[in-house]
């Protein structure tokens, strides 16, 4: 999220919570291939158009998440255990 954030395109693992959290703002690839993350790298190294709807991609991702927002959800999290 922070590369997200700061307009870098994100290649990522297809495996545990990555795609959930990343969303369509990222190329996946799957984790025991070496040829397909290459092959993810060379496909945004070279294309441009797709390079820039990852970026823009990855800002509208980042608004999803914030620390302001995790603590309130965890505190609501505490107070209805503690009741």
């Amino acid at each position: 999220l922070e590369a997200m954030g700061v307009g870098c395109p994100v290649i990522s693992s297809d495996k545990t919570s990555l795609p959930e959290v990343y969303g369509e703002a990222a190329l996946y690839f799957k984790p025991d291939s070496s040829k397909e993350l290459v092959g993810k790298i060379e496909q945004i190294m070279k294309d441009e158009n797709l390079k820039a709807a990852q970026v823009k991609k990855g800002f509208e991702q980042v608004k999803k998440y914030s620390w302001k927002k995790l603590a309130e959800e965890t505190l609501e999290v505490y107070k209805e255990v503690n009741n």
